[in-house]
């Protein structure tokens, strides 16, 4: 699965947190790009005023750089605007997402050690700690093209590091009620047809659709065993037997990797679909 315009393994070498939410994106770090967009925006509300707080971690799938979708508008704001509206409260959401090529250990590492992130260079820690509703969206990056022979074991590792990460998050949140949602990823390697799959014939079933689908699997276990909900996007992204190319559906940027306004309006949609307990 091609995970920038040269290849996934590249995106994952570019450089290796009331209500509120924290979203987590997928490719990211505290060394994103700082371009001025209504993504990076935070509308502050008065301390007096009653409102939630959505945070939104991860990696650069949610970033919603100019170049990667056409100036687009990420999932997050889509999405916290649709809380807002479900809910009858005003909604101060954080993308705290990361473009930098971020996987599940830079993630964990973040949240142990603490950063600062997104476009503003928001204090993580305390952005989670404060939140009502936290999103996740990660995985993209930690398994490459290159990684055929060890995908199980990182695929593994990948499941060890999205635990420790709910639990950081649990230990963080202290008991009080949050929203957590976490995605499943997509696979951005199937093509129009096998012969056009950006890794290669054939690469996008042969290849990514396995590793895809057990990342995927891993994600829904370990977010159950947190009580959270898992949200996927694989299904209205790949179809429901795995096999269709969201690039086709319109859903992929022109970088081929990262979501299309479409896209992001299809993750949004799939986010307020989980519906708002424990808020609600």
């Amino acid at each position: 699965m091609l995970r920038t315009p040269i290849g996934r393994a590249a995106c994952a070498r570019l450089l290796s947190a009331g209500i509120a939410a924290l979203l987590l994106g997928a490719c990211g770090s505290s060394a994103s790009p700082t371009e001025s967009s209504t993504s990076g925006s935070v509308a502050t509300l008065s301390a007096s005023e009653e409102h939630l707080t959505y945070v939104a971690l991860g990696d650069s799938l949610l970033f919603a750089l100019s170049e990667d979708c056409n100036g687009c508008t990420s999932a997050t704001e889509l999405y916290g605007q649709q809380i807002e509206d479900a809910l009858g409260v005003p909604v101060e959401t954080h993308n705290l997402t990361a473009h930098n090529g971020l996987d599940s250990a830079g993630l964990l590492g973040y949240l142990e050690d603490g950063a600062h992130l997104g476009r503003l260079q928001e204090d993580a820690l305390a952005a989670v700690a404060s939140a009502d509703i936290i999103s996740v969206t990660i995985g993209f990056n930690d398994v490459g093209f290159a990684d055929g022979p060890k995908a199980d074991q990182l695929v593994k590792a990948y499941g060890e590091n999205l635990e420790k990460i709910l639990t950081r998050i649990d230990t963080l949140r202290a008991g009080k009620p949050t929203m957590l949602r976490v995605t499943t990823i997509y696979n951005n390697g199937v093509g129009a047809k096998p012969d056009l799959d950006p890794d290669g014939p054939g690469t996008g079933i042969g290849f990514w659709k396995p590793i895809v689908e057990a990342q995927n699997t891993l994600t829904c276990e370990v977010v159950a065993a947190h009580h959270a909900d898992c949200v996927d996007i694989y299904v209205p992204f790949n179809g429901a037997d795995g096999t269709e190319s969201p690039a086709v559906k319109g859903y992929l940027g022109p970088d081929g990797t990262h979501p299309s306004q479409l896209g992001m309006d299809v993750i949004a949609d799939a986010l307020a679909a989980a519906g708002y307990a424990p808020l609600q």
